[in-house]
């Protein structure tokens, strides 16, 4: 939904779209790029060292809550998903900010900034 509306508001001459599971990247990235002959913006699969050098990263990877599973034990997955794509994408570029949309949003911002290093003024949350 994110990368649609960027595509379609044409906010970004290009929207990279990374996801550990490939195919389904790349599908997603196919069902955008049908409709961007109507934008001026490129759509296309990216790597986490292409999301290293974006202006803009927005992480919306989370797991969902199993049932019965409690908040402190979803927590801890998604710290260590938030882990992954920190050290997948390594050392971000001094202008990079991210915009992390997942819940609990404001201990996992706070968490993903702790990670990653990024100064607090360049991690944002919206949950």
């Amino acid at each position: 939904t994110i990368a649609s509306f960027l595509m379609w508001e044409g906010v970004f001459e290009e929207v990279l779209m990374v996801d550990i599971d490939m195919e389904l990247c790349k599908g997603q990235v196919m069902d955008l790029s049908d409709a961007s002959f109507l934008t001026d913006t490129a759509v296309r699969v990216g790597s986490f060292q292409d999301a290293a050098n974006a202006n803009i990263v927005i992480i919306t990877a989370g797991a969902k809550q199993r049932k019965g599973e409690t908040r402190e034990k979803l927590l801890k997955r998604n710290v260590k998903i938030l882990r992954a794509i920190s050290n997948s994408m390594g050392t971000v570029s001094e202008h990079t900010i991210v915009l992390l949309v997942a819940n609990p949003v404001d201990i996992l911002t706070q968490v993903f900034q702790e990670i990653s290093g990024i100064p607090k003024t360049r991690v944002i949350g919206s949950g």
